[in-house]
């Protein structure tokens, strides 16, 4: 029997609760049994199902609340329902190797965002669209992009987009090599994530640091970094974010000269980004792996890890960014390398 308006508001109340509380998988365990004819009855349930899934790692069934939620918003026009799902299915086409599809989806975006006067989704397409720009090499855009979202954030006083924004900042920077800049915004995005409760934004913050803080010589903090991140993923259950750590933790390990660390981690990172299609990680482990496999004088292993990684980041429309983060890698084993000598 579908739910009632009644019912329906209290079961919305629920869920905007746990998920203001990033209680995600009891979030994601309160809208499974529901179908979608239920959930049509207040809208936002099944965008609220999308993005919970999309958070634990099943874009699939993300991919299918939102069709059906275009279907129930699209006689509502140009309302902050249908800005949210276009900032959440640019993700999921961006995280599923679409980079193209996610650069429209969000564009598009950013005109409605505009044209609505709504300056935090403004800001949100601004700020994804500087990572297209930075996968793409195009840095000088992503910082572009990346300062307007700074700036219409804090026009709206949203702590934690601001903190997104800095984070975004700081890996461009740390790209561009200029490593204090970059330590210094992802300081700021730790405090803004922190002041904002948003622990998986502080996660992903410690995360990126880790591989910073390491290319400036704190292997220890590096580690630490990284397992704090790992240990708030764990909680929240984010598979792709533990996958990130993984992949992280091989990097410091293959810099410190610890192969076997480092294979292991590298093996575990690739396993789940490749059963969660995550095809820009996959890319990213692959170059790592293949650093560490020459290293192991498994040439044909390592030209094998090297060319599936080009191939990826090339399908992404991310070259560039591909050749930087082979480079990286073998910087990284070269690293490891003499302090085994």
């Amino acid at each position: 029997m579908p739910l009632s308006p009644d019912s329906a508001a209290r079961l919305l109340g629920d869920a905007r609760r746990l998920n203001e509380e990033r209680a995600y998988p009891s979030l994601a365990e309160l809208l499974k049994p529901h179908a979608v004819a239920d959930l049509e009855v207040e809208p936002e349930l099944l965008f609220l199902r999308a993005d919970v899934a999309r958070r634990l790692g099943h874009a699939d069934g993300a991919h299918r609340d939102l069709g059906a939620l275009e279907g129930a918003i699209r006689r509502y026009g140009n309302v902050l329902l249908h800005r949210r799902r276009l900032n959440l299915l640019g993700s999921l086409q961006f995280e599923g190797g679409r980079i193209d599809d996610a650069r429209d989806t969000w564009l598009r975006q950013l005109d409605d965002a505009s044209a609505a006067g709504d300056a935090e989704f403004a800001a949100r397409a601004c700020n994804n669209l500087g990572v297209v720009a930075t996968l793409r090499d195009e840095l000088p855009e992503a910082l572009a992009s990346y300062s307007r979202a700074v700036s219409s954030y804090r026009q709206v006083g949203y702590a934690r987009g601001l903190g997104q924004a800095h984070h975004n900042l700081g890996i461009t920077y740390r790209e561009m090599g200029f490593l204090n800049e970059s330590d210094r915004e992802f300081r700021t995005a730790d405090r803004l994530a922190r002041s904002a409760d948003s622990d998986d934004e502080v996660a992903r913050v410690a995360q990126e640091r880790a591989l910073l803080l390491f290319l400036l010589g704190d292997a220890a903090l590096a580690r630490l970094l990284a397992r704090s991140a790992l240990t708030i993923y764990e909680t929240l259950e984010d598979p792709v974010g533990v996958a990130e750590v993984r992949r992280v933790e091989g990097l410091v390990a293959l810099g410190e000269g610890d192969r076997a660390t480092a294979a292991e981690r590298f093996d575990a990172a690739l396993t789940a980004a490749r059963e969660l299609g995550a095809r820009l990680l996959e890319g990213e482990v692959l170059a790592a792996r293949a650093a560490l496999h020459a290293l192991q004088d498994r040439f044909d292993d390592a030209a094998d890890d090297s060319g599936a990684a080009s191939g990826i980041f090339e399908s992404l429309g991310a070259p560039a960014w591909g050749r930087r983060t082979l480079d990286r890698a073998r910087s990284i084993a070269a690293r490891g390398s003499d302090l085994r000598a």
